[in-house]
């Protein structure tokens, strides 16, 4: 068998030494992606904010926690996901 230092499982990247670092980078450019994507809606007067808000929970941060129960996060990850999160709110 082929030794490696990462691999994806499940949509979850898993690293040799168990760290969470590559797998939230890659969560916030994937939920930043989606956020870009929608962005003409997030811009639509005709659509109500309860509505914005509603996509944003099932589509932004649906896969951005998706298989973050196994993350053990470090102050320096958790500022990292806030400023992501705030830029995305903006």
């Amino acid at each position: 068998m082929e030794q490696v230092n990462d691999f994806v499982y499940l949509g979850v990247i898993i690293t040799k030494d168990v760290s969470c670092d590559e797998d939230i980078q890659n969560k916030i450019s994937i939920a930043s992606a989606i956020v870009g994507k929608l962005g003409r809606l997030w811009r639509d007067k005709n659509i109500s904010l309860t509505t914005k808000v509603r996509l944003r929970e099932s589509n932004v941060l649906s896969m951005f926690l998706y298989g973050s129960d196994c993350w053990t996060v470090k102050k320096e990850q958790e500022g990292k996901m806030l400023s992501a999160e705030m830029s995305w709110l903006r």
